[in-house]
This record gives structure tokens, sequence and C-alpha cells, in this order.
């Protein structure tokens, strides 16, 4: 019962992330087919946002590291929300060890979860930064 809530609760999470980045991609196809004017705040910004109204010219790197951001910010909030579940499931125990342990148990794998993700970004970012300055790649030439 408490995991179809957790899931939901996810769920919910994931669908208003979802909804807001479809309304981010609407606006800048309005952007596109010239149906906002020059003047507007919405071209405004864009502009500021680095949004030069061609969604295909974006490199494959630069669309996998957003992909990636938007991943790892997945995994904080559900990082977050095992640790306020376990930690008000710890507060709200009353004193009973197998609900105390059954929290410690929870909040341990959620530190050693994320652990492992952010260990497997940074070797990520140290193999590739490494393959760049041994290619001669520099960052600017990877930047649209």
């Amino acid at each position: 019962m408490k995991i179809n809530k957790l899931f939901s609760l996810i769920f919910l999470l994931l669908l208003l992330v979802i909804i807001t980045f479809s309304a981010g991609v609407v606006k800048a196809d309005l952007l596109n087919a010239g149906q906002v004017t020059t003047g507007s705040n919405l071209r405004n910004f864009a502009n500021d946002a680095g949004y030069n109204g061609d969604s295909y010219g974006v490199p494959l790197e630069q669309r996998i590291g957003n992909f990636i951001q938007i991943i790892l910010g997945f995994v904080g909030t559900i990082f977050l929300i095992l640790i306020l579940i376990s930690g008000f499931q710890w507060m709200t125990a009353g004193g009973n060890v197998e609900t105390i342990k059954q929290a410690k148990g929870r909040i341990i794998n959620a530190i050693i979860g994320l652990a492992i993700v952010l260990a497997a970004y940074s070797i990520t970012w140290f193999i590739t930064t490494k393959a760049l300055d041994v290619t001669g790649i520099t960052q600017e030439q990877t930047q649209p």
C-alpha cells in the first residue's frame, strides 16, 4: 500500500515535468512559426536562453547532456522523496524497532544508490574531459 503511494507520487512528479517540458516545446514552436511577435516577452526569454529557432541545429552532445541533466534531476527527486518518507516513518515509529530498522535500511539504500549514480556521472565526466583533451577538441568547439 505504501509502495503504491510512492509510485503514485513519482508518477505525478514525472507527469508534471513532462507537461512543463511540453509547454516549453509548444512555445518554442510558436517562435519558429513566427506566431509570436518580436517584442513579446516570450521572444526575449528565448533569446536570453540562447534559443535560435532551429531545434534541429542542436548538437547531439548537447542533447545528450540535457537528457543526463533531466535524469539526474529525477534521481535527486527520488532520493529526496525516499529520505523524506523514511524520516517520517522513523519519526512516527513510536519505538517500534522493526519499523525503525526498515526506515534506516531505506535511508542507507537511498544514500548508496545516490552515491553510485554520482560516482558513475563523475567517472563519465572525467573520462569524457580527458578524451576531449587528448583529441584536442575544446569545450568551445562542442558548444553551438
